[in-house]
């Protein structure tokens, strides 16, 4: 017994249980603690571990839709219905319309995807639009922005449709309401209303948002977060606006800011897209081959193609003016990855044939037939690996390849008439398997008639991949033995070029044990720079090779 001090004896608790009575209190604490989070939590964690059946429909038909299968958007559309009778959120079907919507402007159908962009924002509850931090509103701004986006995708082709500046306007009026004005949400739509306002011409309006949005960023809390997609959009803004060197500051600002390499990634791309959009309304000088073709313009088509061949005119990537001149010929201009269907094809060979029947001495002609019978097996034997190909797939594959050496072989003399032979006959070498001997003998023929023609090379880097008929290095042999036999800042030029076209293939570039060199390659990008000031390919391909070297700073100086 225990005496308390008031002169009564209390009994005393043995140590055993207070021990008891301890573990007892932590049990009780752990089982409640656990009890608010899952009452918290637990709705989130099911979700993610077993989502309802609509939302694994959902999930599966967009991936499918994008893949291009055109029924798997009812099949989406279906789930949509689904979730709504199962009770869903107003932001999860506002996220699936979004969603949708964004899947139909993917595959070029903008009518479709307006309506289910309209139809997510209408799914918003009144009531939401009064609650701070609200998660419809959340919804309903996204919806807003990806709209603004892609009605500012189309028109900059075409400034009659309707520009995406009100939408992201009233995007980022959302997200600062729903928010606050210094709150992360409102920083991001801030900085891509200043783009749509430069890509616009509006560019005294985008330098003040921008300027907004980039003294947001300088506070720690929102700058952490979105201080490099600022830089990134203001690097695409200035170089939209032809400020080359200042776009490049922006870029190296934006580095050190990145977290991921999907940021940094970002960075360069949103670099590229600015340089591409301010020179968006520079005519192509192929816009109307393909209207040529259909009216039976052959004699302007032949012309363009000898003063293509004469010029010798070669892009930043190595490739000739000519070598685009056959890729226009033999794809789609209105789709978004150029490639045809099949119904396409025939008409397009069809068209090429009746050049050939008009004018049967036309290079242009057969070679344009070549390039589209090549294509066309590529289109029955399919981009997967080679165990996915159908035994049809591999029976039309080979007699389209053989078609294509048929029609150039038709003509002897073609490999003197043009370089273009040259690459044709090394694509075919390639689908049919050319002895590696004979094809550098191919390549040394075309040296000897066209010793600046280098897309021959790019093809030669390709062959001799080990994936197809080379061994490991032969390919930066090939890079090393070209570049020295040209010699000086031509060959560190082409180097570069090489090693541009053929990176994303080789694995590590540049690392100790590979033959490449970073610093020649920088080498010869100094002579890219030099030669193509305005080209925006020239940044964005370095760039890309910088961040595989490890050497992101060195575009300091570049500019």
């Amino acid at each position: 017994m225990a005496d308390n001090g008031d002169g009564k004896k209390r009994a005393s608790i043995p140590a055993v249980g207070w021990i008891k009575l301890a573990a007892f209190g932590f049990i009780a604490f752990i089982f409640l603690g656990g009890l608010a989070i899952w009452m918290t939590f637990g709705g989130l964690v099911t979700s993610l571990m077993f989502p309802p059946q609509w939302k694994r429909d959902f999930d599966v038909s967009l991936a499918q839709f994008r893949n291009d299968d055109p029924e798997a958007a009812k099949r989406a559309k279906k789930a949509i219905e689904d979730a709504k009778a199962a009770g869903a959120k107003p932001a999860v079907l506002m996220g699936m319309e979004r969603e949708l919507g964004n899947a139909f402007f993917y595959n070029d159908d903008a009518v479709h995807g307006e309506e289910e962009m309209a139809a997510g924002i209408a799914l918003c509850p009144p009531e939401s639009y009064k609650v701070k931090g609200s998660p419809d509103v959340f919804e309903v701004s996204q919806t807003y922005q990806d709209r603004a986006w892609e009605r500012h995708k189309l028109h900059l082709k075409d400034p009659s449709k309707p520009s995406g500046v009100p939408d992201q306007e009233r995007s980022y009026e959302l997200a600062e309401k729903n928010y606050g004005a210094e709150h992360v949400e409102p920083a991001y739509k801030l900085a891509f209303l200043a783009v749509l306002y430069s890509e616009n011409g509006d560019f005294k309006k985008a330098e003040e948002t921008m300027q907004r949005t980039l003294k947001l960023c300088k506070r720690p809390d929102i700058g952490f977060e979105t201080g490099w997609y600022a830089y990134a959009m203001n690097a695409r803004m200035l170089a939209g606006q032809g400020k080359r060197k200042e776009a490049f500051d922006a870029y190296l600002k934006g580095m050190p800011l990145a977290k991921t390499d999907h940021q940094r990634k970002r960075l360069g791309s949103e670099l590229a897209r600015g340089f591409k959009y301010s020179k968006s309304k520079v005519p192509s000088p192929f816009a109307s081959v393909l209207a040529d073709l259909k009216r039976g313009n052959y004699d302007a088509l032949d012309a363009l193609d000898k003063k293509l061949t004469d010029s010798k005119q070669e892009k930043p990537s190595g490739h000739w003016l000519l070598d685009e001149f056959y890729e226009t010929l033999s794809e789609n201009d209105k789709a978004k990855d150029g490639e045809m269907d099949d119904e396409q094809y025939k008409q397009r060979i069809a068209d090429l044939k009746s050049w050939m029947s008009k004018k049967p001495q036309s290079t242009a002609a057969r070679l344009a037939l070549s390039e589209t019978y090549i294509k066309y097996a590529w289109f029955a034997r399919g981009t997967g690996y080679a165990d996915t190909v159908t035994e049809d797939g591999w029976t039309r594959y080979r007699e389209r390849i053989e078609t294509a050496k048929k029609v150039l072989d038709e003509d002897p003399k073609i490999k003197e008439k043009s370089p273009r032979a040259f690459d044709e006959y090394g694509t075919v070498a390639l689908a049919q398997g050319m002895d590696k001997d004979e094809y550098l003998k191919l390549v040394d023929d075309c040296h000897r008639l066209y010793p600046t023609y280098l897309d021959i090379d790019l093809n030669t880097c390709y062959f001799l991949l080990p994936r197809w008929h080379g061994e490991e290095q032969d390919t930066e042999k090939y890079i090393i033995k070209r570049a020295d036999a040209i010699g000086g800042g031509a060959g560190d030029k082409a180097y570069a070029q090489m090693v541009w076209f053929i990176a994303n293939k080789l694995e590590a570039p540049f690392a100790e044990a590979s033959l490449l060199k970073w610093d020649r390659t920088k080498a010869g990008f100094k002579q890219l720079f030099k030669a193509y000031p305005q080209d925006s390919s020239v940044p964005s391909g370095f760039i890309e090779l910088s961040r595989e070297a490890g050497d992101e700073a060195s575009l300091k100086d570049m500019i």
